[in-house]
C-alpha cells in the first residue's frame, strides 16, 4: 500500500540522522507504540490530515487483463483462424490524487543536541524533497521549524510540518467486464455513397 511505503520512507531517511556517530531513536507511525522511558534524543512521527486535490480524472478507467486466456474463432471475412487473449477485465476508476499531512517531532534534553537535530534534518530531508514509490513520485515540501517546547519541561521540542503530494489512492471499487465470446462484423456497403 503506497501509505505504508511512505512512511516506511520517511522512517528510513530519519533514520539516517546521527549525532556524535549515533543514530537517534525513531518512533515510527505504525499501530502500536513502545511503551516504557523515551530515549533521548529523538524522533517521531504522525499522519495529521488528508485532502484531496482538485486534479481529477473521473472520466477514465484502469483496465487490467485477467492471467486466463480464452480462444475464440475469428470468421473468414476477418480472415479467419482464432484469436486468444485475456478472458476478462477488471475495470477500476482511475486513482484519486491527495494530499497527505505529516508532523515530525525532534525532542532532546541538551539544547546543542537539539540544534544539531536542525541541521540533520534538513539534509536528511532536503526542501522538495522527493521519492520514487512504485510509479508515483510524491514531493515533501515542508515549513519552518516550530518550537513545541514545554517551558516547565526540561527538553526542546521541535516540530515540522510536512504536505506529502500527490499520492496517487486507488479506488476500492472495481468490476469485471464480460469475456469476448465471438467476434461478428458484417460490413454493409452504399454503393450509392450515401
Amino acid at each position: 500500500m503506497i501509505l505504508a511505503d511512505l512512511e516506511e520512507h520517511i522512517a528510513a531517511r530519519l533514520a539516517t540522522i546521527k549525532l556524535a556517530g549515533e543514530a537517534v531513536k525513531v518512533y515510527p507511525y505504525i499501530p502500536y507504540r513502545e511503551n516504557g522511558e523515551t530515549t533521548f534524543p529523538c524522533a517521531g512521527f504522525q499522519r495529521n490530515g488528508r485532502r484531496p486535490l482538485p486534479i481529477r480524472r473521473s472520466w477514465e478507467s484502469v483496465f487490467t487483463a485477467s492471467e486466463e486466456e480464452v480462444t475464440i474463432d475469428v470468421q473468414q471475412n476477418l480472415g479467419g483462424g482464432v484469436a486468444t487473449g485475456p478472458e476478462m477485465y477488471t475495470r477500476k476508476p482511475y486513482p484519486s490524487p491527495w494530499e497527505f499531512i505529516y508532523e515530525i517531532q525532534f525532542v532532546s534534553v541538551d539544547k546543542d543536541q537539539a540544534d544539531l537535530l536542525l541541521q540533520a534534518f534538513e539534509t536528511a530531508f532536503p526542501r522538495d524533497h522527493s521519492v520514487v514509490l512504485g510509479w508515483q513520485r510524491p514531493v515533501f515540501i515542508h515549513g519552518d521549524p516550530i518550537d513545541l517546547s514545554d517551558l516547565t519541561l526540561p527538553e526542546f521540542r521541535t516540530g515540522y510540518i510536512f504536505h506529502v503530494s500527490p499520492v496517487w489512492i486507488e479506488s476500492l471499487k472495481s468490476w469485471e467486464t464480460a469475456p469476448i465470446q465471438t467476434i461478428n462484423f458484417d460490413a454493409e456497403y452504399d454503393e450509392g455513397g450515401q
